[in-house]
């Protein structure tokens, strides 16, 4: 469960995080920060899963902001970098506080913490890092998504689920169907809100979600929104969720970039595309022995597979991701990713948002993203425990001059 966590023990990037800042209600830029973990009040078995299992040496920046704040009962905008550590700020104080506080032997399925998060990976991401945290505290964890079989999703449910994490749709059934009883939330969390956003009739949902009589009120909840890019859409979505007084917890800039990444831009056609990208992996195999583990990023689906078929035929291993794929099949090439099996995946935006992959080395935008916002999260898929790299193909026949201008900015 921790092999990750110990082999990545020996990257120590904290000091590289930006600045965080707290605004909204001045008496909180005052609020002392964590700089320990033994100073976060968790419990013994919390602490030893953080400190010993998860090797965590000290608070990330984002962590040592948001994580008072949630312990003194704060509503919060957070908004950091990717790859910041903004999963465990809020999961951290979340089963601190179920427990200690927690109504925790519940069998009807009625979470004290329900966290949405916009796609099926992202979710399955979420829940097990907060099942790592977890692990021996008496808090059960469970997940709900699309796809994944509906009686095997009950069971699990039915085993426990203090911390149900979901997406929309499965999460909607649930609860028309009584399979989740949303009465006893305390905390309400909104994970990438952004990209939730920018699926139809989200925020309807979520405002059909939050007025039913069964869900707490404002003032009867915790609610956490947190997301790497904060656009207006956002900032509405929160003023009708939280609480009038709540905290914005940012780096600086809504729309940032990882520090920790390399940016760079080459210029290509359509005829040489392919061509472009064997260099840029041929020249990682011969500087590093082999093929670095890069993700490439597409537009299109359908071309997704072909650029895997045809580095499989320049005896490069690689696999394609895309939303029309089983999720069961975009498990497979996500494990074979992460374990090395393959060094190239071939994705769509599917994977754009809030996924983890361990030793990422290059992102390869392959298709520019159509917006500023996508951009960010591609090539924040690299740069979270070490630097990483970002290249990005402009082929100025098809690529929007003024987005360009505005990515090479970001």
């Amino acid at each position: 469960m921790y092999k990750e966590d110990e082999a990545n023990a020996k990257y120590e990037i904290s000091d590289l995080d930006q600045e965080v800042t707290i605004t909204g209600i001045p008496q909180l830029q005052k609020m002392l920060r964590l700089d320990d973990w033994r100073n976060a009040g968790f419990g013994d078995l919390l602490l030893r899963n953080v400190v010993e299992k998860s090797f965590y040496s000290a608070p990330r920046r984002i962590q040592a902001a948001v994580i008072p704040l949630i312990q003194n009962g704060w509503d919060i905008v957070g908004h950091a970098e990717t790859g910041s550590g903004k999963t465990a700020a809020f999961i951290l104080p979340i089963i601190n506080y179920i427990m200690n506080d927690g109504e925790k032997n519940d069998s009807r399925c009625a979470p004290i913490a329900l966290i949405l998060a916009p796609t099926r990976e992202l979710v399955g991401q979420l829940y097990n890092q907060a099942r790592k945290f977890a692990n021996g505290t008496g808090v059960t964890v469970a997940k709900a998504y699309g796809q994944y079989k509906l009686f095997e999703n009950i069971m699990e449910l039915e085993r426990g689920c203090n911390i149900l994490f979901a997406t929309m749709g499965r999460l909607k059934d649930f609860v028309i169907n009584r399979k989740v009883k949303l009465h006893n939330i305390s905390f309400f969390v909104l994970d990438e809100a952004d990209r939730m956003l920018s699926q139809d009739s989200f925020q309807t949902d979520i405002i059909n979600l939050v007025h039913r009589p069964d869900f707490p009120s404002v003032k009867d909840r915790q609610t956490l929104l947190f997301s790497a890019t904060i656009t207006s859409e956002v900032k509405e979505l929160a003023a009708k969720v939280l609480k009038e007084n709540h905290a914005f917890v940012s780096n600086g800039k809504t729309i940032s970039a990882n520090p920790l990444v390399e940016q760079n831009f080459i210029e290509v056609t359509s005829e040489n595309k392919f061509d472009k990208l064997i260099q840029l992996l041929e020249e990682d195999r011969e500087h590093n022995g082999d093929v670095a583990r890069t993700l490439v990023f597409v537009q299109r689906k359908q071309m997704a597979d072909v650029i895997a078929l045809n580095l499989i035929q320049k005896n490069i291993q690689s696999s394609s991701i895309s939303g029309d794929r089983m999720q069961k099949q975009r498990e497979e090439a996500l494990s074979d990713f992460r374990k090395g099996n393959i060094k190239v995946l071939v994705a769509t935006d599917v994977c754009a948002r809030g996924i983890d992959v361990k030793d990422l080395q290059h992102v390869i935008n392959y298709d520019m993203p159509s917006d500023r916002v996508t951009y960010v999260h591609r090539i924040g898929r690299t740069g979270r425990l070490h630097r990483g790299k970002a290249t990005s193909f402009i082929n100025l026949a098809d690529d929007d001059p003024a987005l360009i201008a505005s990515i090479v900015q970001v």
